[in-house]
């Protein structure tokens, strides 16, 4: 049977859980600097993620511009775990 995977806009809890398992993410990289909160708060319409259950497994922070019909991926990432 599929999954259905539904993409929702990431929460404070969901970027609290990013967080806490970059590692899981990023392969014990230190990529805190990418993880701005702003990118939450600000542009909080355009930060995507999937979930599998509670899980964040994936997650997309971008951002729309102001003067031109253009958006921009600041960063993307998949849990290795799956």
């Amino acid at each position: 049977m599929n999954k259905i995977i539904e993409i929702s806009i990431c929460t404070q809890q969901d970027y609290n859980q990013i967080l806490e398992e970059l590692h899981e993410f990023w392969d014990r990289r230190d990529t805190r600097h990418l993880h701005h909160p702003f990118l939450i708060h600000e542009f909080g319409n355009t930060a995507f993620l999937i979930r599998d259950g509670s899980r964040v497994v994936a997650y997309l922070f971008g951002f729309l511009s102001q003067t031109q019909q253009v958006g921009y991926v600041h960063t993307v990432a998949v849990r290795a775990s799956g």
